[in-house]
C-alpha cells in the first residue's frame, strides 16, 4: 500500500474491481494517475471463502482494491444494523489508517452502506448516481420507500451529485437536487487492420451487454429476420426472466452469441460487425441510463442503432440514430448499414468517440475533486 503524501480518493464502488470493467472502475483506473486510490468493493458475506477482508494493490501500486466482510443475513434487521459500522470500521482499519493525504480525503461515491459513509472520516465527497433507482425497485428487489430514504441519507453528506443522463439529471431534480452530467466514456483502440471475409455478404450488427429483462429482444429478432447477422457477447444477469424470448431468438440462423471478453479481444468482435445495438425496452429505467456499449462502438467506427433513448438523442449525432418499434427500427437498419459504405462514416465515429474517452471522463471528476495537473509519466 502506498503513502506518497498525494491526494487519495477512496471510491466506494458498486461492483467488484476486476469483474466486467464498468464506470467504476475505469473511473479508478484514471483517476489513479492523478491520485491515490483506495477502490473499496461492495462489501461480501462473512464465510467461505471470505473469512475476512482482503486488500490487494493495482495500477503499478497507485491503486488499492479493498474487500471487506459483512454479517450474514443481511436482510434481517440486526445484521443491517451492525453492517454499517462493521464496514466503516474496516475501511479506516485496513487501508486509511495512517494516511496523511494532501487537501483531505475525497470520495467517489457508488454504492455503499449509508450509515458506514456516515461513520468514515470527512472529506469531500462525489455522489455518482448510474441509474434510476426508484424505477429499478423491483429490479433491485427493495421497496420505494427503502430507497428513497437510502437516497436522502446519501445526500446529507454529499458535495457535489454526478448522474450519467440528461434524463437522469431531471429525475433528480425532481427530488430537489441538482447534479452535473457526465456520462460514460470509453477506451480508444489501437489501430486495426480492417477485418475481411469475416462471415458473408450479410449485414452484421453486434450487441454487447448483460442478457437482461431490460432488453427488447423484438428489435434483435426482425434484423435476424431482415437477412442480418446479429452478433451477441455478453453474460446472463441473474434476475433474467424472458427465457423463451432469448430461446426463440436464439435458435434462428444468424443469430450467433459469443461468451463475455474484455477490451481488445472485444473490440475484434465490434470490428465484425457494420453497425452497433442498443435494443432497450422503453422504460423509464432505461430513458434513465446511458449505456457503455455507445462510445465502445463508436471507437471501432461503427455507428450505433439505439432505441429511443433520450441519451441517444441527447448525443445529437448523425452516427448514433434512434428509431421505435419493430418497424421503425428495421428501416433504420438497413439505412445506417447502406450509409457504412462510406468510409467516412467510420471515421466520424472515431471522432465523436476521441472526445469522449475515460481520459475525458477522469478530467471532470478531477475538476470536481479539485486535484492538481497530473505528474509526468513515471
Amino acid at each position: 500500500m502506498t503513502q506518497r503524501g498525494r491526494e487519495v480518493i477512496v471510491v466506494l464502488g458498486g461492483t467488484t474491481f476486476d469483474d466486467h470493467q464498468l464506470y467504476d472502475q475505469r473511473i479508478a483506473r484514471v483517476l489513479a494517475d492523478r491520485a491515490d486510490i483506495v477502490f473499496v468493493e461492495p462489501a461480501r458475506t462473512i464465510g467461505r471463502p471470505h473469512w475476512r477482508p482482503t486488500v490487494g494493490t493495482r495500477e503499478n501500486g497507485r491503486l488499492t482494491v479493498f474487500s471487506p466482510v459483512r454479517a450474514p443475513f443481511g436482510g434481517w434487521w440486526p445484521s443491517s444494523v451492525i453492517n454499517g459500522p462493521l464496514i466503516a470500521v474496516q475501511i479506516w482499519a485496513f487501508v486509511l489508517r495512517g494516511r496523511a493525504p494532501r487537501g483531505g480525503l475525497r470520495y467517489l461515491v457508488i454504492g455503499i452502506h449509508p450509515s458506514a459513509w456516515a461513520l468514515l472520516p470527512k472529506g469531500r465527497s462525489v455522489f455518482l448516481i448510474l441509474d434510476d433507482y426508484l424505477a429499478a425497485s423491483a429490479l433491485l428487489g427493495m421497496s420505494v420507500r427503502r430507497i428513497r430514504n437510502e437516497f436522502k441519507r446519501m445526500m446529507r453528506h454529499a458535495d457535489r451529485v454526478v448522474v450519467v443522463s440528461p434524463h437522469l439529471q431531471q429525475q433528480v431534480l425532481k427530488r430537489g437536487v441538482r447534479s452535473t452530467v457526465v456520462p460514460a466514456g470509453c477506451l480508444l483502440p489501437a489501430p486495426a487492420a480492417p477485418v475481411s471475409g469475416a462471415r458473408s455478404d450479410r449485414p452484421v450488427a453486434v450487441f454487447i451487454g448483460l442478457l437482461s429483462d431490460r432488453i427488447d429482444f423484438g428489435l434483435m429478432d426482425c434484423l435476424v429476420d431482415d437477412g442480418f447477422d446479429v452478433l451477441f457477447v455478453g453474460p446472463v444477469q441473474e434476475t433474467f426472466s424472458k427465457m423463451g424470448e432469448w430461446l426463440a431468438l436464439s435458435r434462428k440462423d444468424g443469430f450467433i452469441r459469443f461468451e463475455p471478453r474484455r477490451d481488445e479481444a472485444l473490440n475484434d468482435i465490434i470490428r465484425q460487425a457494420d453497425i452497433g445495438l442498443i435494443p432497450y425496452a422503453d422504460t423509464e429505467f432505461n430513458q434513465s441510463s446511458f449505456p457503455l456499449k455507445t462510445f465502445e462502438y463508436l471507437a471501432c467506427g461503427k455507428p450505433v442503432l439505439s432505441s429511443a433513448l433520450s441519451s441517444m438523442r441527447w448525443l445529437d449525432s448523425d452516427v448514433v440514430v434512434t428509431a421505435s418499434g419493430v418497424e421503425e427500427y428495421r428501416r433504420a437498419a438497413r439505412d445506417l448499414y447502406a450509409r457504412t459504405q462510406d468510409p467516412e462514416v467510420a471515421e466520424r465515429c472515431r471522432a465523436l468517440a476521441s472526445q469522449n474517452t475515460w481520459e475525458k471522463r477522469g478530467e471532470a471528476f478531477a475538476e470536481l475533486f479539485e486535484l492538481p495537473r497530473p505528474t509526468a509519466a513515471r
